[in-house]
């Protein structure tokens, strides 16, 4: 995980709350996880947003997210929009902003079998290190071997990988596979100006406003490269 920014929500979503708040009024009823469906048209517009401010990264895996495609609001066949404290836990935050996430769809098909991951493993189950909030700094809170395994450094951070399966072996391996792309690269120019510039792409967007899947791991690595050698990130 890496900490993100929370930035200016999509002036729909203000909209579909004052329509939900008249809804309530009229029933009589609280909030319910079926209110959700009132998102509507401002699906897509949420998913852009959640997706730029993330560097278009799954906010609990740091996979490439993707927003295009089916509209429906789960989008199965990609990016999803998260709640960090579950909608049947607290319907009243279902659609504040600050609860909101970007995550990928979670499943990934191999040939060895399917593995569920981040929001598709979860289900309701409470989660400690929030990636929109500080304390704790999320980047903080974990490290990663060179296999690709990711470690929690607190107990809270080691529960969320547990419950996010974050070290299946999909993601396990592609985070190893990041890292060795880096250690290549280390081989050709082992310098400190190249390492400053390959921790520049993981910890930097592009002017695509993007940042590179597994971002994470490889400036984790780069950091230990780089504090080797006395200099600090």
């Amino acid at each position: 995980m890496r900490f993100v920014v929370k930035g200016a929500e999509p002036a729909c979503l203000s909209r579909v709350r004052r329509e939900v708040d008249r809804i309530v009024d009229d029933s009589g009823q609280g909030l319910t996880t079926a209110d959700w469906s009132e998102l509507k048209d401002c699906a897509q517009p949420v998913r852009d947003a959640l997706a730029f401010e993330q560097a278009h990264l799954c906010a609990y895996c740091m996979g490439r997210l993707r927003t295009t495609g089916h509209h429906d609001v789960t989008n199965p066949s990609g990016m999803k929009i998260e709640h960090f404290v579950p909608r049947s836990v607290q319907p009243a935050q279902m659609f504040q902003w600050g609860n909101l996430l970007g995550v990928c769809s979670g499943r990934t098909v191999i040939q060895q079998g399917t593995h569920d991951t981040c929001d598709r493993v979860r289900g309701n189950r409470p989660l400690h290190i929030n990636p929109a909030r500080r304390p704790p700094d999320p980047a903080a809170c974990f490290s990663y071997r060179r296999d690709g395994t990711i470690v929690g450094l607190t107990p809270e951070a080691h529960d969320d990988i547990v419950t996010l399966n974050l070290n299946a072996d999909p993601l396990r391996n592609a985070r190893a596979a990041a890292i060795a792309h880096v250690q290549k690269e280390l081989r050709r120019d082992d310098t400190v100006p190249n390492l400053r510039r390959l921790h520049r792409q993981a910890t930097s967007p592009n002017a695509s406003g993007e940042l590179p899947p597994y971002a994470g791991a490889v400036a984790a690595y780069v950091s230990k490269k780089l504090r080797a050698r006395g200099i600090e990130t």
